[in-house]
């Protein structure tokens, strides 16, 4: 049985996002996500515990897609993907 490490419940969500780390830029996609965090396809080796990321997506606002920049960082990174937690802006 998997141990649920986030508090609060993850949504299944695909889409392409970017993410910003101060070696550079990585697209790669999200997998699902919740208020505090989400886990991405990506296992880039700039990528450690703790370090300031930023997520780039895109989500639907009324009638158009309103971009936004959340500043994260790297909660933990397993042979599937990366785990953001979001920083409280």
């Amino acid at each position: 049985m998997e141990i649920n490490r986030r508090a609060r419940l993850r949504q299944t969500f695909k889409q392409e996002v970017m993410l910003k780390h101060n070696k550079g830029f990585r697209l790669c996609n999200i997998r699902d996500i919740s208020v505090e965090g989400a886990f991405i396809d990506l296992g880039w080796s700039a990528l450690t515990h703790r370090v300031p990321v930023e997520l780039s997506i895109s989500l639907p606002d009324k009638e158009m897609m309103k971009a936004y920049r959340v500043p994260a960082e790297v909660a933990r990174i397993t042979d599937s993907g990366t785990a953001l937690r979001f920083k409280n802006i």
